[in-house]
């Protein structure tokens, strides 16, 4: 059986790549990086970092405890989102007018990310069913 950990080697620096490099460009062409109060590199370092440690805890758990990856999904997905509003302190005590971009720019690849983990997560859940029987 293939190791949990290159599948999400081959599937999630591809998706994390393709997802940066589309928004990288998006931000270019419109001409926002100079409004941005973070670069996009740094929000995609902060995601990618964020759910591969979710994505590698949840094989972990999954190999340690598979009853319990559920919950332990949830909360690390808790985390995330406290990470997430650590991460955005500075942005909100900064006193800029508009936020609304630079919500955009974080919260849009949170949900593609997220999406990728409940991906991630619901496969590696079914795969314990499948043993089971």
């Amino acid at each position: 059986m293939k190791s949990p950990y290159i599948h999400l080697l081959k599937t999630y620096l591809p998706f994390a790549i393709l997802l940066f490099i589309a928004q990288f460009f998006l931000v270019k062409s419109l001409k926002l990086e100079d409004e941005m109060f973070y670069s996009t590199i740094t929000i995609y370092i902060f995601h990618t970092i964020v759910t591969g440690l979710i994505c590698v805890g949840m094989v972990a758990i999954h190999k340690i405890l598979p009853e319990k990856a559920g919950l332990g999904y949830l909360a690390m997905s808790v985390l995330k989102m406290f990470a997430s509003i650590v991460f955005l302190i500075p942005l909100i005590q900064s006193g800029k007018e508009n936020y609304i971009p630079d919500v955009f720019q974080f919260f849009i690849p949170f949900f593609m990310f997220l999406l990728y983990e409940m991906l991630f997560t619901i496969k590696l859940l079914n795969s314990t069913e499948n043993k089971a029987d």
